[in-house]
């Protein structure tokens, strides 16, 4: 029953990944027949609308259901805030005095007779 329960939250979590992440309970309830909707996972979920509202409520941290509207937490959700890519703050770092005070730093705890063998083949 867990393994079907499992392979029924897969489905949804793809079902809703294709469509935008969010669909009705209506269409996820039409998805019951569906080729890769086995009777077990039908069983595992509840064969009602009811049955999958309680279902998917019982997942918070994957669904957020808002009135017939299922919502695939975290799809298409490209912040700033959880990707770091598009914060402001490291588009603005300036790497290379980043790299020189790196090396200052080096330098100044191991001093000038610090070697450093990457092309040097006598090290």
């Amino acid at each position: 029953m867990e393994e079907a329960k499992n392979m029924a939250l897969l489905f949804f979590m793809d079902h809703l990944m294709q469509k935008n992440g969010r669909r009705t309970i209506h269409d996820l309830s039409c998805q019951f027949g569906a080729r890769g909707f086995s009777e077990e996972m039908r069983n595992a979920v509840g064969t009602t609308q009811e049955g999958l509202t309680e279902f998917l409520q019982q997942h918070p941290s994957l669904f957020t259901l808002e009135g017939d509207q299922v919502i695939l937490n975290g799809f298409g959700d490209i912040t700033a805030k959880n990707n770091p890519l598009l914060q402001s703050a490291s588009r603005n770092r300036d790497y290379e005095k980043e790299a020189v005070e790196f090396f200052v730093m080096k330098l100044t705890k191991f001093g000038p007779e610090l070697q450093v063998c990457v092309l040097d083949v006598f090290c």
